[in-house]
Formats: structure tokens, C-alpha cells, sequence
């Protein structure tokens, strides 16, 4: 009976691609952005889900238009914008471009009107984040948003009005308004670059406070993605003379001349972000630049590293997230990422043993899991996703730059004995296991037998009893 209904199961007509719905038209893809299709497996006919959808579409553009040449900006123009949002919810984008194109413009130009009231400023801003969610859908020729708004609202946030509480905003509005610009850099026409730097370039001074706001400035809306339109073959391609030559040597320059600086963190966060844009291109990281920001990741890890019984107590504002972005899309064949990174692991491998912890344990264990989820997601990115699924306007990179066999079985051998360790942990055992799970998928040959060791040296250890625990939890999250 079991066999039965295992060959019943691997049956191929019961396979179903969750992509696409059975019995719709097969041309039905081309009418809509991207519509939800979880919606026709309700009880309700498609033609009806259609009419209603439709007939909500309709009813908000045509009110919105009323609430703006009317300029009823409260009640009318919130109240149905909050209704648009209400319907991407639960539609997703059932509309065609040029009614998505329509509506962006129409909320950016509400939205960036002069002396307009924060919290319908709010509202706009909100309502483009959900039209602009999903950048596949929308390519620069469809779209082009001009920065300089952004940066005015950004000003007026932090001007003096709002100093003196005569402007009140809402308490998540900068960071909706840092969410936004993120979303609309890939929009910004071609010389936004020169522009900004024309604006910021004057601040640049390591001596004065102003060099901070600068540099956050320039991690926030500097573009570090810039693509073009192929002639020959129809398609986008990365651009050849990328605007982000104009930054690069310079702000390397005066981070080099900054040992500590409050605006590093800042900085890795740009530089991560171009490097995962443009993984195979002109950007050489060289070997002292390398150098250099593998040691500023080291002082920001704060381990208990003294000399003559002093200790460095300076707080670094290098976040995890960027540093292992950093590290994981810098790996190419050109770069010596892989060589340093198993230079700092070979330094730090013996703070994951359970009998170091201390208060820097959760910053190393943050460190190792996301570089290990980090490295998973290029390599799928790289070798699973095609471009069915991908879908999307953004050129993929070169394949002489992909991950290859030997730089993976060179980054498990570097992550091993660390992630060995943290499998006898007694309070990050649950974080071991999910790094385990990703890399024993990735290298089995590598990770299998030492977690069998693990077990086994375990089952004859009386003194810790929770090294049995922990190894057995870690065997069977990688059980199949």
C-alpha cells in the first residue's frame, strides 16, 4: 500500500509548476505587470475575478484623478491611495505598464509638490514603495526619477523647522524615505552621479563633522548599477564607461588616510553595494585596499585582544551585513578575498570553541552565518536561477566570474573549523544547524564525516552531555 501510494505521488501527471495556473489562456502573462496567482485558486471564477479587479482599478485611478483636480488632499487624495496600496495587496500588480508607469509619475509628482504637508508626503511615499517593489517590472526607458527631490525632502526633514517642532512628521518617516531612494536609484537619469558629487564634494573634509552626513550622503544615493541598451542584440548590458569611476579612487583615497574614522561603517556599505554590482568588471580591489578593509573588519569584530595589558576600545561602526557582502561578491578569480579571508578565519577560528565565548560571541556567530547564507545565495544565483525565473532587466554577470569548484571546496575548508565548533555550542546550537544544513548541501564530502565523528566521540564523553545533544540536532538537520 506504501509503495502504491509512492507511485502514485512521483506520478508525472501530478506534478504542477506553481509558476502558472492550469486552464488559463496561454497568452494571459502578457496583459499584466505581474498578477497574484494565488487568487485563482479560489472558489470564483476567473472572468469574475477579472470584472471586480478591473472595476477597482478603474474606480481608483478616476478618483484619484477627482481628488487631485479638485485638490481634495484630505480625505479624498489619502483615502484613495491608501486604496491603491490596498489593491497591489491583494491584486499585485494587475495592471499594464503604462498604467504602472502612470501612476508612479502621478504619486511622484504629489509627492514632491511644493509646501505639501508631511503626512500626505508620508502617504506618497509609502504607496511608491509598494509601485516600486518589484524592479523587474519597470526598466530605466519606462522610468526615469529625478534625485534631487528626494535629497530636498530629506533637507526639509532635517531642517530647522522640524527642530523646533514646527513640522511634525511620522516616526518611521527617514526611514521610508531611505527604503524610496534605495528603490528609485535604478531610475535616476545618467548624470545624477555628476550632479551629486557636485553637491557633496565640498563637504569632503576628514577634519570636520560635515564629512560624515557626506559620505552617509553618498552610500545612500550614489547609483552603483548602470546598464545600457544593446543595439545589436535588443537587450540590456552593463554600460562600458560606468559613472562610478568618477567616486571610486577618491573616496578610497581619503578612506586609506582615515585609520578611524565615525563614517567607515557608512563607507563599506557603499563599497559592498559596488561590488556586488559589478562583479567582473574594471573594479580591482588591489591587494592593499583589500588589506586595509579586512583589517578595519577585525577591529570591528571586538575581540579581547591586548598588548602590554591594554586593549583598543574604539567603536566601529562596520556592520556585519556589509562586511561578509563585501567579502562573498569580491571573490573572483583576480581577487585575493578568498587569501585573506582565510588568513582572518585561521585568527578567530578559536573564539568559536564553546569554552570562549564572551560577549563578542554573538557578533563571530552573526559573522559565520551570514557568510555562509551569503556565499549559498551567489552560488544559487550563479548555477540555479535561470533566467525564467530571474526575469529581470538587470544583466546577469560574466560566467569567467562565477563561483568555481575550487573556490568552493577552498571557501568549506576555510569555514570548517570554526562552524565544527559552534556545532558543540550550547546557546547558538540552532544557528550550527542551519549553517551545516546549507553547507553539507554544498559540500557533503567535506562536512558528513566530521559531524559523524562529532557523534561519535560525543556518545563516549560523561563530563558534557550536551555534546551528544547538539551533535545529534546537527546530524538530523542535514538528514534527506
Amino acid at each position: 500500500m506504501g509503495s502504491q501510494t509512492q507511485k502514485n505521488c512521483d506520478s508525472p501527471e501530478l506534478v504542477m509548476d506553481l509558476r502558472t495556473i492550469p486552464g488559463l489562456a496561454p497568452d494571459r502573462e502578457g496583459l499584466y505587470q505581474k498578477e497574484s496567482l494565488y487568487n485563482h485558486y479560489l472558489p470564483v471564477p476567473v472572468s469574475i475575478q477579472d470584472k471586480d479587479s478591473q472595476a477597482w482599478l478603474e474606480e481608483i485611478k478616476d478618483n484619484l484623478a477627482e481628488a487631485v483636480m479638485l485638490r481634495d488632499l484630505r480625505p479624498g487624495l489619502v483615502t484613495w491611495l491608501t486604496r491603491l496600496s490596498a489593491y497591489i495587496s491583494l491584486y499585485d500588480f494587475k495592471m499594464s505598464r503604462e498604467e504602472h508607469v502612470g501612476l508612479v509619475r502621478l504619486v511622484w509628482s504629489l509627492m514632491v509638490t511644493k509646501d505639501m504637508e508631511p503626512r500626505i508626503i508620508y502617504t506618497c511615499i509609502r504607496v511608491l514603495l509598494d509601485l516600486l517593489k518589484k524592479r523587474r517590472l519597470l526598466t530605466p526607458n519606462d522610468l526615469t526619477l529625478d534625485w534631487r527631490h528626494l535629497w530636498d525632502i530629506g533637507e526639509e526633514f532635517e531642517g530647522q523647522a522640524v527642530s523646533m517642532s514646527m513640522k511634525l512628521y511620522p516616526a518611521d518617516f527617514e526611514k521610508s524615505l531611505k527604503s524610496l531612494v534605495k528603490l528609485a536609484r535604478p531610475y535616476f537619469p545618467h548624470s545624477a552621479t555628476k550632479e551629486i558629487l557636485r553637491e557633496l564634494r565640498p563637504q569632503f573634509c576628514p577634519h570636520d563633522r560635515t564629512m560624515t552626513k557626506a559620505v552617509y550622503s553618498c552610500s545612500i544615493f550614489l547609483p552603483t548599477l548602470f546598464v545600457e541598451r544593446d543595439p545589436l542584440t535588443d537587450s540590456w548590458k552593463r554600460s562600458d564607461t560606468p559613472e562610478w569611476t568618477q567616486w571610486f579612487a577618491e573616496l578610497m583615497t581619503f578612506w586609506r588616510a582615515c585609520p578611524s574614522c565615525d563614517w567607515e561603517g557608512v563607507m563599506l556599505n557603499l563599497m559592498s553595494r559596488l561590488a556586488e554590482d559589478n562583479l567582473g568588471s574594471t573594479v580591482l580591489w588591489s591587494q592593499e585596499d583589500s588589506a586595509v578593509i579586512f583589517q578595519k573588519m577585525m577591529h570591528s569584530l571586538g575581540l579581547p585582544v591586548f598588548y602590554k595589558k591594554l586593549a583598543l576600545r574604539d567603536a566601529s561602526t562596520v556592520t556585519t551585513g556589509a562586511i561578509v557582502r563585501w567579502i562573498v561578491w569580491t571573490i573572483s578569480p583576480e581577487s585575493s578575498s578568498l587569501d585573506l579571508l582565510e588568513t582572518m578565519m585561521m585568527a578567530i577560528s578559536s573564539f568559536y570553541h564553546p569554552t570562549s565565548e564572551g560577549r563578542y560571541s554573538v557578533k563571530l556567530v552573526d559573522l559565520l552565518s551570514r557568510l555562509i547564507h551569503t556565499f549559498c545565495s551567489r552560488l544559487h544565483r550563479e548555477r540555479h536561477q535561470t533566467e525564467t525565473e530571474a526575469r529581470t532587466w538587470v544583466p546577469r554577470h560574466p560566467e569567467q566570474c562565477h563561483l568555481t569548484d575550487e573556490q568552493i571546496l577552498r571557501f568549506s575548508n576555510i569555514v570548517k573549523p570554526a562552524l565544527m565548533d559552534l556545532t558543540m555550542s550550547k546557546r547558538y546550537i540552532d544557528v550550527a544547524r542551519q549553517c551545516v544544513s546549507i553547507m553539507a548541501s554544498i559540500r557533503p564530502d567535506i562536512f558528513l564525516p566530521g559531524l559523524v565523528t562529532k557523534l561519535e566521540t560525543s556518545l563516549w564523553c560523561l563530563t558534557s552531555p550536551h555534546k551528544f545533544t547538539a551533535a545529534a540536532k546537527c546530524l538530523g538537520s542535514v538528514a534527506r
